[in-house]
């Protein structure tokens, strides 16, 4: 279970919530497809955390291409700025957006394993997990 901090991060949280109840199910794209065609769907239902550093982070979200190189926002597929940096990367369990730099937030998330003070000020964090932290420790096994 995820808290959400919609007072400090209301779009990040919508974006967030968005992808997790949508009904449909990500698919992986297909080998050898046409080039330029997608057929991904804004979900997170069916991803997978496709980056698990033990000790710092498990990472997922991408619904796009399932490796870490995909997935855009829930309303345009595309990036979102940065909101708020007031939450800290101050322990285990801080739900916080993966980016490839300022203001370029989409799908893609991480929960940290650990105090991660070195994120703080480069990626939004916007929830904490308040129960099932035993399965995130866990994923690095």
């Amino acid at each position: 279970v995820i808290e959400l901090n919609t007072d400090l991060c209301p779009k990040t949280c919508r974006n967030f919530a968005a992808l997790c109840s949508s009904s449909e199910t990500a698919r992986r794209p297909v080998k050898g497809g046409v080039a330029g065609e997608r057929n991904a769907v804004r979900t997170y239902r069916g991803t997978e955390f496709h980056r698990i550093i033990p000790k710092f982070m498990v990472q997922g979200g991408d619904y796009e291409n399932f490796d870490g190189s995909g997935g855009g926002c829930y309303e345009t597929g595309g990036t979102f700025s940065d909101e708020s940096f007031q939450i800290k990367h101050d322990a285990e369990g801080i739900v916080s957006m993966a980016n490839k730099g300022r203001n370029t937030n989409g799908s893609q998330f991480f929960i940290t394993l650990a105090k991660s003070s070195h994120l703080d000020g480069k990626h939004v964090a916007f929830g904490k997990v308040i129960k099932g932290m035993d399965v995130v420790r866990d994923m690095p096994r």
